[in-house]
């Protein structure tokens, strides 16, 4: 043991047990005190008077912002005129936070009857032209949409509920795919995926809108979303 250190010899043998336990040297036998001993010798970690001086320079800067808390405190609570509990603040802000998450994410576009084709659509000028590609496909994720499509995709369909096959990637295209029921094979090429698509779509369009809604109905379960707020 170093010098101006508490000895192992003034600890009861009950606590021997305990500090040999947590520093996991043997506590069985005669010779506890001396293992310790030599276990803080061939210990790599700082010796114990310079963690002693590490936690007594954090107790005194702990004191230290205790007090520099307590004079701002008062200082704010005199300019809005009323006590300040930093706990129920810190609580507003977060169920702030989440209530904007929740309007984010149950963001829902305008979906017309039967998909149509957005001529010149510029991305770009959207406000949602701000958001990473990750944030976006995390939103388009949580309203029950493909994951990993373009940054482009996304905003537009969730600017227009709508979106260009050819912006899609074949996985998607795929799904959509299975979810019509339309049989596809495992190698087909994306213009392929496209026009069969297409081809479902136009015979929708044909469909009475009672129909439509039976088929859609049929066609797509509930979003992740939705499952989430139930």
């Amino acid at each position: 043991m170093e010098s101006g250190s508490t000895s192992y010899d003034t600890l009861s043998t009950r606590s021997l047990s305990h500090v040999a336990t947590i520093l996991g040297v043997s506590n069985t036998g005669q010779d506890v005190v001396r293992r310790l001993e030599n276990n803080d010798r061939n210990s790599k970690r700082p010796p114990l008077s310079q963690i002693r001086k590490s936690v007594h320079e954090t107790k005194k800067k702990l004191e230290k912002l205790r007090k520099e808390y307590t004079k701002e405190k008062a200082e704010l609570e005199a300019v809005v005129g009323h006590p300040v509990e930093p706990r129920k603040v810190f609580k507003q802000i977060d169920e702030l936070d989440r209530r904007d998450r929740l309007l984010q994410y149950s963001y829902q576009p305008t979906r017309k009857s039967q998909p149509n084709r957005v001529v010149n659509y510029d991305w770009k000028s959207s406000h949602w032209a701000t958001r990473s590609s990750q944030e976006l496909n995390e939103i388009c994720r949580r309203q029950g949409w493909f994951v990993g499509e373009t940054k482009a995709a996304c905003i537009m369909w969730l600017e227009t509920g709508e979106v260009d096959y050819e912006l899609l990637s074949v996985h998607s295209l795929g799904r959509i795919c299975k979810d019509r029921g339309i049989k596809i094979r495992s190698n087909e090429k994306r213009i392929d995926l496209v026009k069969k698509i297409q081809e479902s779509d136009e015979a929708e369009a044909k469909l009475s809108e009672k129909e439509r809604k039976e088929l859609m109905k049929a066609r797509r379960p509930k979003s992740r979303l939705l499952r989430e707020l139930a």
